[in-house]
């Protein structure tokens, strides 16, 4: 890799661990909301939907301004564009996490129409 490149790798390396900490989080989060129909803290989950959203954001642009300053070729090109992939699949399944809270606080009022079985344990296979 590029010596100049770097520094900008790592940071965005960096991004990339924090999103998926976050993303894993608020998924988790979401499931258990879920589970509970808790609409209060459907809420404040749904409030770090925003800093999933900001910080892929801001991998993107770190990506492409790498591409762009230092026009990277061969594999410094293909793991800034894996890099982007994977920012993007990330910010997906925090969308779906939203999604889900969003859900429950549509539900305000409702209970579950089944009981929850098999939920909790699929949730444990997603989030290891």
């Amino acid at each position: 890799m590029s010596s100049n490149l770097e520094p900008v790798r790592a940071e965005i390396i960096s991004h990339l661990e924090k999103l998926h900490e976050m993303v894993i989080t608020t998924l988790g989060q979401s499931i258990k909301v879920f589970e509970d129909f808790d609409i209060d803290r459907a809420e404040q989950a749904m409030e770090t939907s925003a800093d999933i959203e900001n910080l892929h954001h801001t991998i993107e642009d770190m990506a492409f301004g790498a591409i762009a300053t230092f026009h990277p070729q061969n594999i410094d090109l293909r793991r800034l564009i894996a890099y982007i992939r994977t920012s993007g699949s990330l910010h997906s399944v925090g969308r779906f996490a939203y999604k889900i809270m969003e859900i429950v606080t549509l539900s305000d009022g409702l209970d579950h129409f089944k009981e929850l079985v098999t939920l909790p344990y699929l949730s444990e296979i997603a989030i290891t």
